[in-house]
């Protein structure tokens, strides 16, 4: 937006005359209510573009749902979706394990500190 000897640059080129503070100020929100929605809207693209990247959704569509796939391209399909489900099994139950040990871990620093005292 450039503003100069009164005039407010439009998107298209076109200039239009600002009258009064006021009408700047109501292009001025104009902007911003633009300018808001177009981040929603690069907001929601995100969430759709990481949902849709996500592990476990990436291979939810169904092989049937590829009426002219090649069989190879099916069997690949649910090979990959079983290694993933495996993966992320195999991912879960490390994570457990890991906060299992820090929790035990923080318990017993705890009960020495209470000890201590």
């Amino acid at each position: 937006m450039k503003l100069s000897a009164g005039y407010l640059a439009i998107k298209t080129g076109q200039m239009k005359k600002i009258k009064n503070l006021y009408h700047l100020h109501e292009e001025k929100m104009k902007l911003r209510v633009h300018e808001l929605e177009l981040e929603k809207s690069i907001h929601k693209d995100w969430l759709e573009l990481k949902e849709n990247l996500n592990p476990e959704n990436f291979f939810k569509e169904s092989p049937s749902e590829h009426h002219n796939a090649h069989w190879l391209v099916n069997g690949l399909h649910i090979a990959a979706t079983s290694l993933t489900n495996k993966i992320l099994t195999r991912a879960e139950e490390k994570i457990e394990d890991k906060a299992e040990k820090g929790i035990e871990n923080l318990k017993h620093k705890i009960n020495y500190i209470i000890r201590k005292k």
